[in-house]
């Protein structure tokens, strides 16, 4: 059974653009601030820039969110402890958010973005069924191991009101259906065994939401050599069988 409490990390609270080093990776845009895009930021003035100045501001408060939700935990972090991190009142904050548990959906919607933005790329890719379900699950890796992928796997189920649980789930459906296509397309052209698709991605799902509870950095192994090493014992049961 795995711990209910935050793991340690050692990631930095920017964290975000996800890229895994193999031909068959894909490489997503660039989510997390920039170090030249903190330092754009002025928290106590009016700027020209009114929109982008939001914008940002945003985008830092829900990053500082998401890695304090992760190292300590959602129960944990106060808005007070972020307001403290981020140098300013904490009345400043409420601009952007309503309360905590608007700080957390804006965080699962940013995890469940990421996730849609991964299918939309791995769907343009020119490979085939298989490789591109390993390609969106190789990626998905970093998600669930990241900051904004704890936030959705580990704190939101659990922390979200009745409301935005529900939205949670429906967008996440979308995520189940998208890689069912993804099956159902190499089951068609060959390069999976027939299966039936809604099984078989409720497998893969299961399996690698699951490293947001155990992985570790200093487990020894990257994400990347995990998430091979788990698409093989999957993949063993769905490639076909050679005659």
């Amino acid at each position: 059974q795995p711990p209910d409490k935050p793991r340690p990390r050692e990631t930095t609270i920017p964290g975000g653009g996800f890229s895994i080093p193999r031909n068959s990776y894909i490489c997503l845009r660039q989510q997390a601030r920039s170090e030249d895009a903190v330092n754009e930021i002025s928290w106590g003035r009016k700027t020209k820039d009114s929109k982008r100045q939001q914008k940002l501001k945003r985008r830092v408060l829900l990053d500082t969110a998401a890695h304090e939700f992760t190292t300590k935990g959602y129960s944990e972090t106060s808005i007070n402890d972020l307001a403290d991190l981020l140098d300013v009142s904490k009345p400043a904050l409420y601009y952007y958010v309503k309360n905590k548990e608007d700080i957390l959906l804006q965080c699962v919607e940013i995890s469940l973005e990421l996730i849609m933005d991964i299918f939309e790329r791995v769907n343009d890719l020119a490979l085939s069924g298989i490789e591109r379900v390993r390609a969106y699950f190789q990626n998905y890796a970093t998600i669930c191991t990241g900051d904004y992928g704890y936030a959705l796997i580990r704190e939101g189920n659990k922390h979200l009101g009745p409301e935005n649980k529900a939205k949670m789930r429906k967008i996440m459906e979308k995520g189940q259906e998208a890689v069912e296509g993804l099956i159902d397309a190499g089951v068609k052209e060959g390069s999976i065994a027939p299966c039936e698709a809604k099984y078989v991605a409720y497998v893969l799902f299961s399996t690698f939401n699951q490293m947001a509870f155990w992985y570790s950095p200093e487990g020894g192994k990257s994400e990347a050599e995990i998430a091979d090493q788990l698409l093989k014992i999957v993949f063993s049961g769905i490639e076909p069988r050679k005659s």
